[in-house]
């Protein structure tokens, strides 16, 4: 069951606001404080407010922006990232977030010419440079990813965002060592966002090297920051299953399944944690699941276990 590599690459976006108006700037910061607790829902109200008082207020718009591209919601943040554009057409933060919008969207061409126009504006933007390492990362580029990420460590040694995206890089290179010592790094920084990606992509690492119990650590912290994740819960459901906890793996998958209902990997992998615990009649239901949706080791267990 062992297989494959767990990297979240578009979580933990997140921007500063402008100076602009103290009152303002708060409720601003409400909503960031929100959003990093992901009340998503709280946070969207926290921006509205803001452009009820002031339709200019820049921050908001792009605050908006991030909260519906975490729900999936890309037309919408498109709209407001545009409407954050029109009010300022210099603000490189409005162009890194349209760029992480396409990113998750996974429109890699879009999402580069927005981090390139971002970093035109300003050669420092973090979120930018993260970004356009993300997109190498996703089209295969690792040489130039990783030069990238050494290079931006050079540049602010201080960041635990580029400590983070290089962990990234050495997790997809396979050097689960480096990355973990990465990951490290960024949480030595204390890390005011992204710390949700740091435990979840360092347990992955950990996980990927057989230390499945200080994988579960991470994956526990994760979840206690973001109680809402899907592969939070499909994680450490995999580190338990990797030790021979079953009931606790079935409990993970389940909760992860909860969450993501067309996943054929959760369905095959509930259905392996069953028929561990020889508990096949159950196992054999989530090998259909899983199979129906194409995944064709599941489809492999229905022959050999199912067929009665």
């Amino acid at each position: 069951m062992r297989r494959g590599l767990i990297l979240i690459l578009f979580a933990g976006i997140f921007f500063q606001g402008y100076a602009q108006n103290e009152h303002l700037e708060s409720i601003l910061k409400a909503g960031y404080d929100k959003a990093s607790k992901y009340d998503l829902y709280g946070a969207l109200n926290e921006f509205n407010k803001i452009i009820s008082q002031d339709p200019n207020y820049i921050s908001a718009y792009i605050g908006k922006a991030y909260v519906n591209s975490l729900l999936d919601k890309f037309d919408i943040a498109l709209t407001e990232i545009d409407k954050a554009i029109i009010i300022n057409t210099g603000s490189d933060e409005a162009y890194a977030m349209k760029g992480n919008i396409y990113l998750r969207k996974r429109d890699y061409q879009n999402a580069l010419e927005n981090f390139n126009k971002a970093l035109s504006i300003n050669n420092t933007n973090e979120d930018a440079i993260i970004g356009k390492i993300n997109v190498l990362l996703l089209t295969n580029d690792l040489k130039l990813a990783s030069e990238m990420a050494d290079e931006a460590i050079k540049r602010d040694p201080s960041s635990d965002g580029f400590y983070y995206i290089r962990g990234l890089v050495n997790n997809y290179k396979g050097k689960y060592d480096k990355a973990i010592d990465d990951f490290d790094r960024a949480l030595d920084l204390n890390p005011s966002k992204r710390l949700f990606d740091i435990y979840l992509n360092r347990g992955a690492s950990k996980f990927s090297i057989a230390e499945f119990s200080q994988a579960i650590e991470d994956f526990d912290n994760a979840i206690k920051i973001n109680p809402n994740n899907s592969s939070a819960y499909h994680s450490r459901g995999r580190a338990y299953y990797e030790m021979a906890e079953y009931e606790s793996a079935i409990a993970d998958f389940i909760k992860s399944m909860e969450m993501d209902e067309n996943d054929p990997v959760i369905f095959y992998n509930l259905g392996m944690a069953y028929y561990r615990s020889e508990k096949i009649r159950d196992a054999c239901q989530y090998f259909h699941k899983s199979c129906n949706l194409q995944y064709k080791n599941a489809c492999k267990m229905i022959i050999l276990y199912c067929s009665d």
